[in-house]
């Protein structure tokens, strides 16, 4: 991923969550003798743990909140829920730009806030703003039609599969996922699921999501697996076609499109 250098650079819906974001999470701060992070010889030193204490929070660095990330082990529901709170506006914004805030990359970003029990324990302005980040930065992905050259061929750029696992790993409500990408703009929303049906799998007598960072969230990878092949999908892919001059995106959709034909001249379920 390309970072974007400064948040103004984002689309204006997905900088107003962020902003707002900033907003709802505004009353916590940081407090008490550290932040709960490991200090073994993989992971944070309390130097870097008493910088991000101390570096105001629009200002901490990627790799320096990667250092927290990575080596805040486990979630204790008193001790870490209001230092989580206080950086996620943070992640969120960082998370946007396509600077990312983990060594590892994009699946376990935000697994803190996934087992922090958010929807049960937080506030309803607290759990509306992350809803609507979560299907702000779907959208923005949905968008994003830029293509690379790997060994085996050219590819879009942004793996939409990565960013579905990222977002149910982080407590996202799928079915409101899915309904934003039925309603996203074309060319870019069907270039993604077309782009997605490679990373399907059947399962039993069903379809889902193939990643292994899912094993833990069937019932998710499997309504994604149902929607993404669903015959619907096919007419959505023709129509892009014809929006589509560029040569390799036509090859991601007519890959798409034959998987979807297959499947559904097989009489497998969908």
């Amino acid at each position: 991923m390309e970072p974007v250098r400064h948040i103004e650079a984002l689309q204006p819906s997905l900088r107003e969550v962020i902003e707002n974001a900033y907003k709802v999470f505004g009353s916590y701060e940081l407090s008490g003798p550290g932040l709960g992070v490991c200090h073994c010889p993989c992971c944070c030193t309390p130097e870097d743990e008493r910088l991000l204490a101390r570096t105001p929070l629009r200002q901490i660095p990627a790799a320096l909140l990667a250092e927290y990330t990575n080596s805040a082990h486990g979630y204790d529901h008193e001790a870490d829920a209001d230092i989580l709170r206080y950086l996620l506006p943070r992640y969120l914004e960082l998370i946007a730009l396509n600077d990312l805030p983990h060594h590892g990359g994009l699946p376990h970003v935000l697994s803190r806030l996934g087992i922090s029990d958010f929807r049960q324990r937080w506030s309803a302005p607290e759990v509306a703003i992350i809803d609507l980040w979560f299907e702000e930065i779907l959208v923005k992905q949905l968008r994003e039609t830029v293509m690379v050259e790997w060994p085996v061929g050219w590819k879009l750029r942004c793996d939409i599969s990565d960013w579905l696992t990222t977002l149910i790993i982080a407590g996202a409500e799928v079915g409101r996922l899915l309904t934003n990408w039925e309603r996203a703009a074309e060319p870019g929303a069907a270039l993604h699921v077309a782009s997605l049906c490679d990373h399907l799998t059947w399962e039993g007598s069903q379809m889902r999501l193939a990643s292994a960072c899912l094993e833990n969230y069937e019932l998710q990878a499997g309504m994604i697996g149902v929607w993404a092949s669903g015959p619907h999908h096919m007419a959505r892919i023709e129509r892009a076609m014809l929006q589509c001059p560029d040569a390799r995106h036509q090859v991601i959709l007519s890959a798409g499109y034959e998987l979807l034909a297959g499947w559904q001249k097989s009489g497998q379920p969908a």
